[in-house]
């Protein structure tokens, strides 16, 4: 049974090992567990979405793939010690039920959990330096026209002077 995301939190225990791996990594990347696991679960969901503007280097999308190949509930990997959560409302819970749907996720717990497997795995394998960018991984970058950038900084100055100048 299928059951949509409600509200703009998902909460889901992990084991005390588990979240300690999770706060370590939040407290390096100076974030809290809870917006972690949200960036995280919005590049899950964004493994789906072609021409989208995410970039999902491949050692990633396997990882991915891995993670959404589990059928039924990865319930048997967690143990009911610490309470984690996200924010559905930056990715959009319609997002995330389409996500669900078309992976066979059966509840929003369900979601996370496979989030936190994902996020494990993939950090993992970048402090194993295992997870390195390919040339093909990088955005290509627009070349900055130097005019437009001196003109843009000219018109922030004279509209600041003009408002502080009476």
């Amino acid at each position: 049974m299928f059951r949509r995301p409600e509200g703009y939190l998902i909460h889901t225990y992990v084991s005390n090992y588990q979240y300690v791996f999770l706060k370590e990594t939040a407290a390096a990347q100076r974030m809290s567990v809870e917006g972690m696991l949200t960036a995280a679960a919005e590049l899950l969901v964004g493994t789906d979405d072609e021409g989208s503007g995410y970039h999902i280097p491949e050692s990633l999308g396997r990882i991915a793939d891995r993670v959404l190949e589990v059928r039924g509930s990865t319930l048997k990997d967690f143990r009911r010690q610490c309470l984690v959560s996200i924010r559905t409302n930056t990715i959009g819970s319609d997002r995330i039920a389409a996500f669900m749907e078309k992976h066979g996720i059966a509840s929003a717990r369900e979601f996370l959990r496979r989030v936190v497997l994902f996020f494990l795995e993939a950090r993992y394998l970048i402090y194993r330096k295992e997870v390195e960018l390919d040339e093909d991984d990088l955005p290509e970058e627009e070349e900055t026209d130097w005019e437009e950038t001196m003109y843009s900084q000219y018109q922030k100055r004279d509209f600041a002077i003009s408002t502080y100048n009476y």
